[in-house]
């Protein structure tokens, strides 16, 4: 059920892209890149995402583009990139705090950035 939700709202995506790329082809492709870091398809993943986070960032859609560094940093993170990860995690802070969200950036700075059992941290706290 959930691939055929996925599925309907790529397809929704991709004809709303047709007709007004500059909304909806940034969204596009992040849907795209969350389906296949879901279905690890590690390379058209990593295309996907830089495709959202470009064109996010050129039409002014500051909280998509923080969000998608956010989730693509977490993809890295997850498949042991350290170092590509925190490079859009660190970009994913920047952003949100520049949209106003300083308590979202902190929140994924503690969530990221802070020693647990499964990950980490840097040897420097970012920014």
């Amino acid at each position: 059920q959930r691939q055929k939700t996925i599925a309907h709202c790529i397809k929704t995506f991709k004809t709303w892209s047709k007709q007004c790329p500059e909304n909806f082809l940034g969204k596009l492709y992040f849907l795209e890149a969350e389906q296949a870091a879901a279905a690890d398809d590690h390379e058209r993943a990593h295309s996907k995402y830089t495709a959202a986070i470009s064109l996010s960032r050129e039409g002014g859609y500051i909280l998509q583009h923080a969000l998608a560094n956010e989730r693509a940093g977490k993809y890295f993170l997850k498949r042991g990139e350290k170092d590509l990860a925190y490079s859009y995690l660190n970009e994913a802070m920047a952003v949100y705090e520049k949209w106003g969200g300083k308590a979202k950036s902190e929140h994924l700075r503690n969530e990221v950035f802070r020693p647990s059992s499964s990950t980490t941290a840097p040897s420097s706290t970012p920014r």
